[in-house]
């Protein structure tokens, strides 16, 4: 968390400092200490400002875009974890093939299997960190864009460029998450039969079609981003 308690500075000194220091994280791809910051200048800037002020909004539309950065780190990650995955199983899938009707007990062999295992089982792990992970950075995402959103849109015309711009990602984001995560379900549903309960519990929204009308998907976000939490 960042140490912004100087003695002496001021609420608005110290909220400036922080804001500088999330822009020198974000640059170093230290997402989360980004959005740390932000969340501090935030809490003493709506203090000092209230919950609807326009510089209130702007800090949480730059915690979006910082999260969407982070979102794209963390995808990555899973990208990477579950490739490296998929060629230990394949891996073990030859050596299952080749040794079938073989006995390997006791050997050299059979103790390199097994590790290869031990080390599937731990990678499946780790995608499954990763893709929770995943799915909380896109609440995040949607989270803080969103409320930039109607902080706009109360202290704007709704077709202020900034509220307009601010809807149409939201929207945009949101419909493109539903889609992600109603085919990871199935994917789920399709690899472990009856096994995605905890993937799929508290997901309903997600068994519906979003369409193509952006109110009632802006009018639906908060249903959408507990569902990503779930």
């Amino acid at each position: 968390r960042c140490q912004e308690e100087e003695e002496g500075a001021s609420d608005t000194a110290v909220a400036s400092v922080l804001v500088a220091l999330s822009e020198l994280h974000s640059a170093q791809a230290h997402y989360e200490g980004a959005v740390d910051c932000l969340l501090r200048a935030w809490e003493i800037k709506e203090v000092e400002l209230g919950p609807g002020h326009v510089q209130i909004g702007k800090l949480f539309s730059a915690m979006g875009s910082i999260k969407q950065k982070h979102l794209r780190q963390k995808v990555d990650a899973l990208a990477d974890v579950q490739a490296t995955l998929q060629s230990a199983v394949r891996i073990k899938t030859q050596i299952d093939d080749k040794t079938e009707g073989i006995q390997l007990a006791g050997t050299q062999h059979e103790r390199g299997v097994m590790q290869l295992k031990r080390d599937i089982g731990h990678m499946k792990e780790k995608r499954g960190e990763y893709q929770r992970e995943v799915r909380l950075c896109k609440a995040d995402v949607l989270d803080y864009l969103n409320r930039a959103r109607q902080i706009a849109l109360a202290s704007h015309a709704d077709t202020h460029p900034e509220t307009v711009r601010l809807a149409g990602l939201v929207s945009t984001l949101a419909e493109r998450f539903a889609v992600e995560e109603k085919e990871a379900i199935e994917v789920a549903q399709a690899s472990f039969p009856g096994g995605a309960t905890e993937l799929t519990a508290g997901q309903s929204l997600l068994e519906k079609e979003w369409g193509l009308d952006n109110n009632a998907r802006l009018g639906q976000m908060d249903q959408l981003i507990s569902c990503l939490r779930a």
